[in-house]
């Protein structure tokens, strides 16, 4: 599905819960950079085969902090 696509670095994946894994992965497998909505994944094991394939220094953002709620 991604092959012969190398023109972009981002995927935004919307999708329901259950159907985000599959093509979370896939993007990732390829070296595009992921964009979740919340949850990420239907199962704690789904979100971390993500976060071990997407590596431990990829950026998390906790959008409900208080921190990412202020604009400067």
């Amino acid at each position: 599905m991604l092959d012969g696509v190398p023109d972009f670095q981002a995927v935004a994946i919307c999708t329901p819960t259950h159907l985000r894994h599959t093509r979370a992965r896939l993007a990732l497998e390829h070296g595009k950079a992921v964009l979740l909505e919340k949850p990420p994944g239907a199962t704690l094991s789904e979100v971390e085969d993500l976060i071990a394939l997407a590596g431990r220094d990829a950026p998390f953002r906790w959008r409900w902090s208080a921190g990412s709620r202020r604009v400067p």
